[in-house]
């Protein structure tokens, strides 16, 4: 008898594990809360025109990427390669640097004293409980207390004491820093500690390898209003159950889709939509924020005055958390979509800062910038910060799962206290555990 595998989620990294099941020759179906598949892989109505949620980039390799092309198609999408997957930019210090997403300390007035602790004692091997903790393991004191704390402060309105170790890797990429000019990063970075620590100066020239071969998928405005219905033909050409609007929930530690326990029915569960989803009863102690989007059309196109898809607003004194420019990286040629910024804010539940507000933020990082409209999506997003709070209830609350279930169970959601945060880990570890159930090795 075949095995049957259950997968909680159909977002894109659920689908990916499912293209892989099937392929395999395992019996696979597909659970989805929402009304739809994929996630907030998607686009949404605007003023302005379809846009996208924010930015939503998926950053996958190339199994992954040929798996997603056989359930949509190759050609709903657009591919980005090399040095083009992810060119990123930072607002710090009252300035904009266009050359590396990470903080860029070069002229600071502590640049060297940094440089020397991380050389000196960046990346030591020991166990920390803190994002302080493990900004100071990577990067010494001065710039955890100085450089990292704050950003992580201003982001998620809590001290870096209070955020868990893996915030260093959500939503803002804090693993690195630029500390000094190319020629001598190229020289530090052959280390390997040290290139976990110190980030390459000018992003358009790499010393080795670029992403680890990784590439950029974007979705086209057609293909953005037929994910669903392309799903759907895939699942039922290969004989996966694919079910949307379903009850999910966790009922004394036991997965129920239905109110019916389906632990019984199959040889493993793949949980690859975030846990909190699951855990809404526990989630009312949880600290919480939200996160809400931001449109603003400007007089013309941006992409010259604004060379690189985002600037990540490390600024403590700025408001907004990520500004993205759609001219950057979307291909269609026209002049509406391609004069929009987007601008994700996280924020205190209800309390969404005024549209003008933001609007003195773009004009102040990117001042060429000529804003004529601006729209706030009225919904804003539920967010749970990355706080060692809640990672204390989510461990358990996994463990709880774990316990409950004689099968294997995988959770490759996202989880901000884990830092499983991007595209590139959900779909990878939703990958990952679909090739660990079918004894394969990625």
């Amino acid at each position: 008898m075949s095995k049957k595998v259950a997968i909680l989620g159909a977002s894109v990294g659920g689908l990916v594990a499912a293209s892989e099941l099937v392929e395999q020759g395992f019996n696979v179906d597909l659970f989805e809360k929402g009304k739809a598949v994929g996630g907030l892989f998607n686009k949404i109505e605007t003023p302005f025109g379809l846009q996208e949620l924010g930015m939503h980039v998926l950053y996958v390799g190339p199994r992954h990427y040929e798996l997603m092309a056989k359930i949509f198609g190759p050609d709903a999408f657009d591919v980005l390669t090399g040095v083009k997957v992810d060119v990123g930019a930072c607002s710090n210090f009252d300035k904009t640097f266009f050359n590396s997403m990470y903080p860029n300390l070069i002229n600071h007035n502590e640049q060297q004293e940094i440089l020397d602790e991380i050389i000196g004692s960046g990346n030591a091997s020991y166990a920390v409980d803190s994002a302080l903790e493990e900004a100071q393991r990577r990067f010494g004191k001065t710039a955890a207390q100085k450089i990292v704390g704050p950003i992580l402060e201003k982001l998620w309105l809590r001290p870096a004491e209070e955020l868990s170790p893996g915030s260093l890797h959500c939503f803002y990429d804090l693993r690195r820093l630029v500390v000094c000019e190319k020629h001598k990063a190229d020289e530090l970075k052959a280390d390997p500690r040290l290139d976990d620590v110190i980030a390459n100066p000018d992003q358009l020239h790499p010393s080795g390898e670029i992403f680890g071969g990784r590439m950029a998928v974007l979705i086209g405005d057609e293909a953005a209003e037929q994910l669903s219905e392309k799903a759907k033909t895939w699942a039922e050409l290969n004989n996966v159950g694919l079910e949307l609007n379903c009850d999910l929930v966790v009922n004394d530690g036991r997965v129920e889709v239905g109110g019916r326990d389906i632990s019984g029915e199959y040889h493993a569960i793949i949980i690859s939509l975030p846990l909190h989803s699951l855990a809404s009863e526990l989630m009312d102690g949880a600290d919480r924020l939200e996160l809400s989007i931001y449109y603003f059309e400007c007089d013309g196109r941006i992409g010259a005055n604004f060379p690189s898809y985002y600037i990540l607003a490390h600024d403590t004194s700025l408001k907004s958390s990520r500004i993205v420019n759609y001219d950057g990286y979307n291909k269609v040629n026209n002049a509406k979509k391609n004069s929009v910024f987007a601008v994700e804010v996280v924020h205190p539940t209800n309390e969404p800062p005024e549209n003008t507000v933001i609007a003195k933020e773009i004009t102040r990082v990117v001042p060429q910038a000529q804003i004529v409209d601006s729209y706030r999506l009225e919904r804003a997003l539920g967010v749970y910060p990355p706080t060692r709070v809640n990672a204390k209830i989510l461990d358990g609350f996994q463990k709880t799962i774990q316990d409950g279930h004689e099968i294997p169970i995988y959770f490759t959601g996202m989880r901000t206290d884990k830092g499983i945060f991007f595209s590139h880990h959900t779909i990878g570890l939703a990958h990952d555990a679909a090739l660990e159930i079918s004894g394969k090795q990625s």
